[in-house]
């Protein structure tokens, strides 16, 4: 692969590189025995292309930065966010990119002309609804739709076809004006979308594009980020930034983080059922190991006394504040069976969870 020297380089690029570098250290650290972390193939092979575009002769080398690679792009961007990186002069450089690579194509900056006859097509429709309602829908396979609430991502069984149905009456007016189609084609076009079936098409193509698809293991990777109503809490430095959909929180608590605040009727009741001090500093610390997705202490807590001593007003305490990040589960979840396992729906309810709760039976 052709590049030139990193100081040679235009300063957006060396930007790029610094980040990707620094970023890309990081991610070696966190790759398991298995082999390498994803993200650091994914952020190596940008790195490369982006500095391999400046060179002239190299300028189709920038193609993965196009197209179905945009979702590469848009982890590459909340990595980069996560690093501290100037994720603003990543995509001004990435748009630059962009921009050189259309010219070097003839495109004169603008996506490939589309063959009238194409626009409009099944595809081409699932395609733009894909592009519009990036930042507000995601398709699970092993879920389904997700939609994006303003500051998490909710499971939303009928979002995608209620939002296909919504495209489809703006698409149709767009297409009333659209001189370029023949009339009569036209009116065959606007009639379309307003069916079940070309709604149904939408819907359906749009699960398979890029654009739109995650993971369920690709939500809350990061287990040091609290989602809170007001931003999200980087819970190593207990800094709160802005919420931002990239970071594929589908979990929030339900208090807002207020820096310094106190908790005076929550410190009393403590002190009453918990006179000793070090079972109180036990307890404050393992709350907060349960706000994070951390499992490295291998800690089963077992909340023990006589009847009416406070366990439960604790513990519905801690759940009531970790909000969607805990829940009550089935006893059997956590019990060896002969001859069988828990079933698959009750393990289910643990993936993301980060403080789940056992009653006694």
């Amino acid at each position: 692969m052709s590049s030139i020297p990193i100081d040679d380089a235009p300063p957006g690029i060396r930007l790029i590189a610094a980040s990707v570098v620094a970023e890309r250290e990081r991610a070696f650290e966190r790759a398991d025995d298995a082999g390498r972390d994803p993200i650091a193939t994914l952020i190596e092979r940008i790195a490369e292309n982006a500095l391999a575009a400046w060179e002239p002769a190299s300028l189709e080398l920038v193609a993965p930065l196009r197209g179905r690679d945009d979702l590469a792009l848009q982890r590459v961007r909340l990595a980069l966010k996560r690093a501290k990186a100037d994720v603003v002069g990543w995509e001004r450089a990435v748009g630059e990119l962009r921009r050189r690579s259309d010219a070097a194509r003839g495109g004169g900056g603008e996506p490939p002309s589309i063959d009238v006859r194409e626009r409009y097509s099944d595809a081409w429709n699932a395609t733009r609804f894909a592009v519009e309602y990036r930042d507000r829908l995601r398709f699970v396979p092993e879920r389904g739709w997700f939609a994006w609430t303003g500051s998490f991502w909710r499971f939303d069984e009928q979002a995608g076809l209620r939002c296909a149905q919504d495209f489809a009456a703006e698409l149709a007016r767009v297409v009333d004006e659209d001189s370029s189609v023949e009339s009569s084609r036209r009116l065959k076009i606007v009639d379309g979308l307003g069916s079940r079936s070309k709604i149904q098409a939408i819907e359906t193509l749009a699960r398979a594009r890029m654009e739109l698809t995650v993971h369920v293991d690709e939500f809350d990777r990061d287990g040091f980020v609290l989602n809170c109503p007001n931003g999200c809490v980087d819970l190593r430095s207990g800094s709160l930034s802005e919420h931002d959909p990239e970071e594929l929180c589908s979990r929030e608590v339900n208090v807002a983080y207020e820096p310094g605040a106190s908790a005076p009727t929550f410190e009393s009741f403590l002190a009453r059922v918990q006179p000793d001090p070090a079972v109180r500093a036990f307890l404050r610390r393992w709350s907060g190991y349960c706000a994070t997705g951390a499992t490295h202490e291998q800690c089963l807590v077992v909340h023990w006394g006589t009847g009416a001593n406070g366990k439960s007003t604790f513990v519905e305490a801690i759940n009531f504040v970790l909000g969607k990040y805990a829940q009550l589960v089935p006893s059997d979840v956590l019990l060896a069976r002969s001859g069988q396992e828990a079933h698959p729906t009750e393990r289910a309810q643990l993936c993301g969870l980060r403080h789940a709760l056992v009653s006694e039976t």
